[in-house]
């Protein structure tokens, strides 16, 4: 049986939970996170609702986070700089939101995601 590396098992995970979302009755969030350039990424809402407050954190990477408590629609995006260190023991990106604005009682909920490898790696 080959193995499946963790990044592969990732974007699998990502994809299913991309077309459980699509085939559902209520919209929701649905996130991928993708390798642009260099130590940029592309984190997107392929979901068909809003993802409210959006925070994000890059574990024990150098980068830049986007800034929080942004709010990113359907089909939107956040850049997201990081980069893998040496001394790098978290990988993982962890991203929180609402499903409602503030004071409306939205449910704060978060997703995980290693760092997808660069074409190089």
């Amino acid at each position: 049986m080959k193995a499946v590396s963790r990044d592969t098992a990732a974007e699998l995970l990502e994809r299913r939970e991309i077309e459980t979302e699509r085939q559902s009755d209520e919209p929701g969030v649905a996130w991928r996170l993708q390798h642009l350039s260099a130590d940029a990424y592309q984190l997107s809402n392929a979901g068909r609702a809003t993802a409210y407050d959006v925070t994000v954190e890059i574990g024990d990477m150098v980068g830049v986070r986007p800034m929080s408590g942004q709010d990113v629609p359907p089909g939107g995006s956040l850049k997201v700089v990081a980069e893998r260190k040496p001394y790098t023991r978290d990988d993982v990106v962890t991203v929180n939101w609402a499903d409602g604005r503030a004071g409306d009682g939205g449910q704060r909920h978060t997703w995980l995601r290693p760092l997808p490898l660069k074409p190089t790696e």
